[in-house]
C-alpha cells in the first residue's frame, strides 16, 4: 500500500511540474509562476514529511512485534 501511495505522490508532483512548464510557455503573465513554484515546493515538503512519518510508524510497529 505504501508503494502505491508513493507512486501516486510522485505522479501528482510530476503533473504539477509539467503544468508549470506548459504554463511558462503558454501564459504571458509570469507573476503567478512564483505561487506555482511555491505550491510545488510545499507539496514536496509535505510528501517528504508523510514518507518519513510512515517510515517511523513502520519502525515502531516492528519494535512492538519484537517484544
Amino acid at each position: 500500500m505504501s508503494k502505491k501511495k508513493n507512486i501516486l505522490l510522485q505522479i501528482i508532483l510530476s503533473l504539477s511540474i509539467i503544468s508549470l512548464v506548459i504554463d511558462l510557455f503558454v501564459n504571458e503573465n509570469k507573476s503567478h509562476i512564483f505561487v506555482m513554484i511555491a505550491s510545488i515546493l510545499i507539496s514536496l515538503v509535505i510528501t517528504q514529511l508523510y514518507l518519513e512519518r510512515k517510515e517511523m510508524d513502520r519502525i515502531k510497529e516492528e519494535s512492538k512485534e519484537e517484544r
